[in-house]
């Protein structure tokens, strides 16, 4: 029942995703794009990262810098502005951003294992 909490967002975002994408006329270029295409587009494709990324990173923080860092680069790359430079600088600057949060155990967790500790001596 766990896998499948976490496995039902993706399949529902990447379905959403996928028949957007096959049902939309698609624009000539990023630039000749409305607002709503580019919503219709990437916020389900940014939902899919997340949920997708969740997976193996088990943090929803890390799963969302990282879906940002990758959405940023798909930018890029559709404006024809994505080089050597900025590509290495949005992956240094993504990565950085996603190892500085670190998982912190809640209080309350924290208290019973403490408290597990105590009844075992």
């Amino acid at each position: 029942m766990q896998y499948l909490k976490k496995i039902l967002p993706i399949l529902i975002f990447g379905g959403v995703f996928v028949i957007i994408v096959y049902f939309t006329k698609p624009p000539q270029s990023l630039t000749s794009a409305n607002f709503i295409q580019l919503l219709l587009f990437f916020i389900p494709l940014f939902l899919f990262l997340i949920f997708l990324l969740n997976i193996f990173f088990k943090f929803y923080i890390r799963s969302f810098i990282l879906s940002l860092g990758i959405i940023l680069m798909i930018i890029f790359k559709s404006l024809g502005m994505l080089n050597f430079l900025s590509g290495a600088l949005i992956i240094v600057a993504t990565t950085f951003s996603a190892i500085s949060f670190k998982k912190t155990r809640s209080l309350q967790q924290s208290k019973i294992q403490s408290l597990k500790l105590k009844k075992q001596r």
